[in-house]
């Protein structure tokens, strides 16, 4: 079972809820992110990625961007 939730909110937020306990356990802005229109995850976990209206979307290590680390490891203009 999948216990790590992410969602995404249009402030450029991104949360991490446990659906277990219904808990948000990590919130962080996505970098230089104005307007966050869709979010997607790996199919093991790993990455995630965040899209913006402006064509940015922005790749990240989930276990980095949970340490503290919220420098995408890949950025790709659209």
């Amino acid at each position: 079972m999948v216990s790590n939730y992410r969602a995404l909110v249009a402030d450029g937020q991104v949360y991490h809820w446990d659906l277990r306990t219904r808990a948000c356990f990590h919130k962080a802005v996505d970098a230089g992110c104005i307007n966050s229109t869709s979010l997607s995850t790996s199919p093991n976990g790993k990455l995630f990625a965040v899209g913006s209206d402006s064509g940015i979307v922005n790749v990240y290590n989930r276990e980095e961007f949970l340490g503290g680390k919220r420098k995408p490891i890949k950025t790709i203009e659209i």
